[in-house]
């Protein structure tokens, strides 16, 4: 685990599944509300770059209702943006 002022980050993703997997259901449920929370106040005028995140976050908190109103416009931007390339079509 890397870990720099209020930020922790996992070294390897099936650290981070284990650490997860290992929290109390509530306590998962809490984090995404509340990470839910952090991401709307924070970024206010800039959602849209946060849409499906939200979304992910609220649904695990279970709160569909709110989920869906980051799905939704979260499905219709990726549904307008370019799909990237794969490296195979860019390298020559």
């Amino acid at each position: 685990m890397e870990h720099s002022a209020d930020l922790f980050r996992f070294a390897h993703d099936k650290l981070r599944e284990v650490a997860y997997e290992r929290l109390d259901p509530a306590r998962r449920t809490m984090l995404h509300r509340a990470s839910a929370e952090a991401i709307e106040s924070v970024n206010g005028a800039r959602l849209d770059e946060c849409l499906a995140d939200l979304g992910r976050h609220w649904d695990l908190a279970g709160e569909s209702q709110r989920a869906r109103r980051y799905y939704l416009p979260a499905a219709r931007r990726a549904a307008t943006r370019p799909l990237p390339m794969p490296p195979w079509c860019i390298w020559r």
